[in-house]
């Protein structure tokens, strides 16, 4: 995610590499394929550290990028074909918590 302006351009940006905890029986195919398809090597840094797989710690870092002063949330654009993921999971994921729920 980056945050940037016309003017200005990128002003700061989040990386985080995401890895499930477990991989769900039957699904360890399909996530090595999608991971050589894009270069991912699942088996070294930074796929492998804890906070790859700490998704507490990866909202943690995304909330205080979107909404630093935890007050309200800017606009986020995403592409169509993303948007209903993008909302899903910033609705039903990673705000519906109770800390997070006066975001709402």
């Amino acid at each position: 995610m980056c945050e940037f302006s016309l003017s200005y351009g990128v002003s700061r940006l989040l990386q985080a590499f995401v890895r499930p905890p477990s991989i769900p029986l039957g699904l360890g195919y399909a996530i090595q394929r999608q991971a050589d398809k894009h270069g991912v090597n699942l088996d070294v840094t930074p796929m492998n550290t804890k906070a790859a797989t700490s998704y507490s710690l990866i909202v943690r870092k995304l909330l205080a990028m979107i909404s630093p002063d935890g007050q309200e949330l800017p606009p986020l654009f995403t592409k169509d074909v993303r948007m209903s993921p993008a909302d899903h999971n910033l609705h039903n994921n990673w705000l519906r918590s109770p800390k997070n729920e006066k975001m709402l």
